[in-house]
């Protein structure tokens, strides 16, 4: 991604999964995300979603980003090609701290996050101060690295190199006018590229029980990959849906025209003849086996198992006993 893209100013770094329960020495637990156990993934994206980079955690002993200082090793890695260069970078408590900020900002980066009360060099007087609804404080050190607490529901600790206190007027979901720092409201617009592609890409799971880790690994590279191509492809031309971005790809990857999507292509010297599907011995009595209707679930969306099926078809697609059958071989 680096050799075709440019990425945007504004980056993010969080965490993903990849469902795996398996036996691993590496295997992770994230708690919080829809699949907790797996392959904990640390991921680079821009604003608009698009992975740049990512990291392959394989436990403490990992000789890139494992051992102490881990979650700051992990930032520095990702980040490793674009120090130097004015970006911005926005992150959660797990990565963000007072020291990291200070050598984010002596290599030109800006950074931005929610920040965890333990830190280190975390000012007292902001973390012990007791806040009503709606209220803010903040302190400066001298590289103007801010650490801000707002009070809403709850106490939000804020860190930012590049955001001052200021307050700022938008609106919630109600319709409603609020008041919220400037640095929260960046924070959540910037800060949702990587669980918009996990959601996108939990819509077409491609990666099964059964499937060797590595190789489940592999396919969720190669659904990464097509992902940042749909985004690119929202970006630089027309917008489309990713259902039908993803059943362009395929036709075209599998040399299929457009027609022969809907309906089969058959030769008009070839005829062929629906066949009754074979009988399965459960022990008890011998029951005949059924397919899905291919016609009723492409052409009218209904869900229709049949017992028989086309035996000339390389699918060997089930068909009912009514027009299905003709209707998708053209007769």
């Amino acid at each position: 991604m680096g050799e075709i893209y440019f990425p945007s100013k504004n980056l993010a770094i969080d965490e993903s999964m990849v469902l795996f329960r398996g036996r691993l020495i590496f295997r992770q637990y994230l708690k919080g995300k829809k699949h907790p156990y797996g392959i904990k993934l640390y991921i680079l994206t821009d604003e608009y979603g698009v992975i740049m980079k990512t990291i392959v955690y394989t436990g403490a002993s990992d000789t890139l980003v494992g051992g102490a200082n881990h979650s700051e090793k992990v930032v520095l890695n990702l980040l490793s090609d674009y120090f130097k260069k004015g970006y911005s970078v926005y992150m959660d408590n797990f990565y963000n701290s007072v020291n990291l900020a200070q050598k984010l900002l002596s290599l030109k980066t800006y950074c931005t996050g929610t920040l965890r009360i333990n830190r280190k060099n975390n000012p007292k007087e902001v973390l012990l101060r007791k806040l009503k609804r709606g209220e803010s404080i903040a302190k400066f050190n001298s590289s103007g690295i801010g650490v801000m607490k707002w009070r809403d529901r709850r106490d939000v600790l804020m860190i930012s190199s590049q955001y001052g206190s200021d307050m700022t007027i938008v609106t919630n979901r109600r319709g409603e006018t609020v008041s919220k720092p400037e640095v929260v409201v960046k924070y959540n617009k910037y800060m949702g590229g990587i669980d918009h592609q996990d959601q996108m890409l939990a819509y077409y799971s491609c990666e099964h029980k059964t499937i060797r880790w590595y190789k489940k690994l592999g396919v969720h590279v190669f659904q990464q990959m097509l992902y940042n191509s749909y985004t690119l492809h929202n970006i630089f031309s027309t917008k489309k849906s990713f259902y039908d971005y993803r059943l362009e790809i395929i036709t075209k990857l599998l040399n299929i025209d457009e027609e022969d999507t809907i309906r089969g292509s058959v030769p008009k010297n070839q005829v062929h003849v629906l066949q009754q599907c074979s009988r399965k011995n459960d022990g008890r009595k011998r029951k005949i086996l059924r397919r899905r209707c291919r016609q009723c679930w492409v052409s009218k969306k209904i869900r229709k198992d049949t017992s028989y099926f086309c035996p000339d078809c390389p699918e060997q697609y089930g068909f009912c006993l009514n027009d299905c059958f003709k209707e998708y071989h053209n007769y």
